[in-house]
């Protein structure tokens, strides 16, 4: 809850889109059909950021991918 997240094209370092995961970890991006990278872009205060790429594929215009990102937070100790 509270990462930013980034949606990026394959390889690239800076991202299309930035948003930011609810209360539950849960975050959404609309994009194109496309192949496309997430990645944690700011982890939350007082946690490490997760260096976790996730690939994930469009396949059609208004397709809904879901994909589990979970991975256990590191607190800063």
């Amino acid at each position: 809850a509270g990462a930013d997240i980034g949606l990026f094209l394959p390889g690239a370092s800076s991202p299309l889109q930035v948003v930011t995961s609810g209360s539950n970890g849960i975050f959404a991006f609309q994009a194109a059909p496309g192949t496309y990278e997430i990645k944690e872009v700011n982890a939350p205060s007082g946690y490490y950021l997760n260096g976790k790429t996730i690939s994930v594929t469009i396949a059609n215009a208004g397709d809904t991918v879901t994909t589990d990102t979970s991975v256990p937070p590191v607190p800063i100790l």
